[in-house]
């Protein structure tokens, strides 16, 4: 799945293959994560952004994935015309809010069970709004810092956290 994040902003999540569609019995969609399944996604989540924020700039952070990379999707990108930081790091965690965000995901799933997809479903959702807005604002706040840091330590690892 995937999610944006922002100041005062955080989107639905969006589930992509191999996530099974939403009530199947199957474990696994047959479907393999391709870079149109991508530009699907980022297409909706682009458009909740416009939504919740008509008239705000900003920007979205792309890493070296390389459904971001296809040339699918860079010819996609010229007709959303997004505003896209393109080039970072896979799983940055020191300059990309979105993973610490997982992170914070992650530790509201740690004992979560589930027998079914749409449980799975239900208990993720739930856990992604028990990750709260105040923390990722102070994620947002803290950016600048963590950049100075990154370059303080010539792009190693930041003990930021």
């Amino acid at each position: 799945f995937y999610a944006a994040v922002g100041l005062d902003f955080k989107s639905r999540l969006y589930f992509v293959p191999p996530s099974p569609k939403e009530g199947s019995k199957a474990k696994r969609s047959k479907d393999n994560f391709n870079s149109r399944h991508f530009v699907d996604m980022l297409s909706m989540m682009y458009q909740d952004i416009k939504l919740a924020h008509p008239r705000a700039r900003f920007k979205m952070l792309w890493d070296k994935a390389r459904q971001h990379d296809s040339k699918f999707t860079q010819a996609a990108l010229h007709e959303i015309q997004g505003n896209i930081l393109q080039g970072y790091p896979a799983q940055s965690w020191d300059m990309n809010i979105i993973e610490n965000c997982w992170g914070l995901l992650d530790q509201q799933l740690t004992r979560a069970k589930a027998n079914n997809n749409q449980t799975w479903y239900d208990k993720i959702r739930a856990a992604w709004r028990k990750v709260g807005q105040d923390s990722i604002n102070k994620l947002v706040a803290g950016m600048k810092k963590r950049f100075q840091l990154i370059v303080e330590n010539e792009g190693e690892w930041c003990p930021h956290h």
